[in-house]
């Protein structure tokens, strides 16, 4: 019974010493791809300030550059972002056509623990999406 609690105790002083994963967060940031579809080429290029607020991200699709408006730079949370997931929808021209999603994440190997997402039309019109 002895060695049974003093291998129990073992066990859980080794676990609690474990290393734990941590987020390596963007500084910046360049992501390009050729596209989809009729989506054309898109890149989108993000940089933040030294205490981990975005100062400028800037996307190039549809043929032309747009420049995230200081409203959503602002909203995106400080939070250490360390993924970004690009999509594209053909869409209806009369729910603004072509769009693309930029999702700002964070998360683990064991999956993502928070989202946030951005979608640009290609009337050049920003949207947040909660």
């Amino acid at each position: 019974m002895k060695l049974i609690t003093i291998t129990l105790a073992l066990i859980l002083s080794i676990a609690a010493n474990a290393s734990q994963e941590g987020v390596l967060p963007f500084s910046e940031f360049t992501i390009k791809s050729g596209g989809i579809g009729e989506s054309g080429p898109v890149e989108i290029i993000g940089i933040k300030s030294s205490d981990g607020v975005f100062v400028s991200i800037t996307v190039n699709a549809f043929g032309k550059n747009h420049h995230f408006p200081k409203s959503i730079l602002k909203e995106i949370p400080a939070i250490n972002q360390n993924g970004i997931q690009l999509t594209y929808e053909a869409g209806y021209s009369s729910l603004g056509g072509k769009t693309i999603y930029i999702q700002f994440q964070k998360g683990f190997t064991s999956g993502v623990q928070s989202k946030f997402l951005v979608a640009l039309n290609e009337q050049g019109s920003f949207e947040v999406l909660k």
